[in-house]
C-alpha cells in the first residue's frame, strides 16, 4: 500500500530557495497550512499577485524578491506564480483535457489507475500538477517496475503530449529534445552526485530507475553532448518522461519552473502533461 504525498505551503519569504529539503524536514514539519487553508480565491499568490500576473520564468530571479514556498512531499520549492487547489480552482486560460481512467494490475501487486492530463495551454507545472494530483486523492505516477513504466508510458506515446525545443530557442536549442509528462520523482537533496537524492511522491522505494541514456545515432538522440540522465543540478529536480528527440519511456530531469503559469517571459521550457496515479479508483 503506498502512501499519498502531503502538500502544504509555508509563509511568503524573500529567500531564494531550489527545492531543497530533506525527509527529515518533510516528516517534522511544523507551523505549515495546508491545502485546505488556501484563500478564497482557491489559489496561493506570490506578492499579492493575480493570475496571469506571475513575474517571468527561467533561472532563478536574482535579487529581492519575494517567493512563495510550497511543500510538495519530501521537496520545498519556491515559486513566483500563482498556484491554485483544485482543477476547479484553475482560470479559463488553462485548457486541459482530462483522459480516461486506466487501470493496470502488476504481476506482483494490487491494481492501480492512472489518469492522462493532456494540458494543450501548456501553463501547468511539476509543481501544480502534483497539487492537482493530490486535490484528486492521487499522486504523479510513481513507475516502480519495468512493466508499470511500459503501461504507463502506452497511455502517452504520442508526439500531443511531448513538447519540443525548436531550433531558434535560446540560449541553448536543447538540440530539440521533446519534455514528455511530468512523473512523480523530485530530487531532494544537495548530493554531489545528479542521480542521488531522488524520491516518489507516493514515498514507494526507488528499486527501478529508467533514465534516458546517451545514444549519439542522431535519430533518436541528436544532442551531441553526453545526455545521459539525471544530470541535471540546482532547480533541475523533477522527474518526466522524454529528453530526447522522439516520445520515448525514458525518464529525464527537468527544471521545476518548467511550464509555469502566468507571464512567463523566457521560460526554461514548456509541458503539455501529466499522469495521476491512484490506489484505488476515484469515485
Amino acid at each position: 500500500m503506498t502512501c499519498k504525498p502531503i502538500l502544504v505551503a509555508l509563509t511568503a519569504s524573500t529567500a531564494i530557495l531550489a527545492n531543497h529539503a530533506t525527509a527529515q524536514d518533510y516528516t517534522s514539519a511544523k507551523d505549515f497550512y495546508d491545502l485546505s487553508e488556501m484563500s478564497e480565491t482557491g489559489m496561493y499568490t506570490q506578492g499579492g499577485s493575480k493570475p496571469g500576473e506571475g513575474n517571468s520564468s527561467g533561472p532563478p530571479p536574482q535579487g529581492d524578491v519575494q517567493l512563495q514556498e510550497v511543500r510538495v512531499g519530501p521537496a520545498t520549492f519556491s515559486v513566483n506564480y500563482p498556484i491554485f487547489e483544485s482543477f476547479d480552482a484553475l482560470p479559463e486560460d488553462v485548457d486541459l483535457i482530462r483522459e480516461p481512467i486506466q487501470s493496470f494490475e502488476p504481476p506482483e501487486g494490487d491494481t492501480h489507475y492512472y489518469e492522462v492530463v493532456l494540458v494543450e495551454s501548456m501553463n501547468i507545472s511539476w509543481v501544480q500538477a502534483a497539487i492537482l494530483a493530490e486535490s484528486e486523492g492521487g499522486y504523479l505516477a510513481s513507475l516502480t517496475s519495468p512493466d508499470e513504466n511500459a503501461f504507463v508510458f502506452s497511455l502517452v506515446d504520442d508526439d500531443r503530449y511531448f513538447w519540443q525545443f525548436p531550433d531558434d530557442y535560446t540560449p541553448d536549442s536543447h538540440y530539440r529534445i521533446k519534455i514528455g509528462p511530468f512523473l512523480g520523482g523530485v530530487r531532494v537533496s544537495d548530493a554531489e552526485e545528479s542521480l542521488d537524492g531522488w524520491q516518489w511522491l507516493s514515498g514507494e522505494p526507488r528499486d527501478y530507475t529508467n533514465w534516458a541514456q546517451n545514444l549519439d545515432d542522431g535519430v533518436t538522440d541528436r544532442d551531441p553532448r553526453d545526455n545521459t540522465q539525471s544530470n541535471g543540478t540546482g532547480r533541475q529536480n523533477v522527474m518526466g518522461f522524454g529528453e530526447l528527440n522522439v516520445p520515448v519511456p525514458t525518464w529525464g530531469d527537468y527544471w521545476d519552473t518548467v511550464a509555469q503559469y502566468g507571464e512567463r517571459g523566457m521560460p526554461t521550457g514548456y509541458n503539455r502533461g501529466f499522469v495521476i496515479e491512484y490506489d484505488e479508483m476515484p469515485n
